[in-house]
């Protein structure tokens, strides 16, 4: 037992005398991990405004916003990026094949159509470790199954990717 010790001293004794510290590596950085938190809907009506043409006399007439009958859905799509930030987040959101996108956020962009699915993409950039996001979209409702699938991206690769995709149906 003293010959282990004395070992064990003497090596830490020649790690000190020779210059090398003993240190402990450092941890292992934990990678980024986004998640799509979810995707919610709800019904937005839609207002118009009449285009207001003044009359023979040259009087204005009143402005009387009307309701279009043609229901909309407002869809929410929440993102959370937890551990290290992560960079050029990108979130692609796919709406149902006959369906208008009404309004979007001004930092999204719609890309030449692949296939029959519109598609919105967002481009979030750098998000910072415990950071959520949220992105809304209107669009007009299908005629067929209203299914939003939603995607997001990063770099670098995030590793656990099972809460990378979600998709939702709004039901009316």
């Amino acid at each position: 037992m003293k010959q282990v010790f004395y070992m064990v001293l003497c090596v830490c004794f020649f790690n000190i005398a020779s210059g090398q510290k003993l240190t402990t590596p450092p941890p292992k950085k934990i990678p980024a991990d986004l998640s799509i938190v979810s995707i919610t809907f709800e019904n937005a009506t839609i207002t118009k405004q009449p285009s207001i043409i003044p009359g023979p006399n040259g009087t204005q007439p009143a402005n009387k916003p009307v309701t279009s009958p043609n229901p909309a859905v407002k869809c929410t799509v929440v993102i959370r990026n937890d551990y290290s930030d992560s960079y050029y987040v990108v979130l692609a959101v796919s709406f149902p094949p006959d369906a208008t996108i009404l309004s979007r956020p001004v930092s999204s962009s719609i890309p030449e159509r692949q296939g029959s699915f519109p598609q919105v993409t967002m481009n979030f950039g750098h998000m910072t470790a415990g950071q959520t996001a949220s992105a809304e979209f209107v669009f007009t409702p299908s005629k067929y199954k209203n299914a939003v699938m939603a995607n997001i991206i990063s770099s670098p690769m995030d590793e656990v990717t099972g809460n990378n995709s979600k998709s939702a149906l709004f039901k009316n």
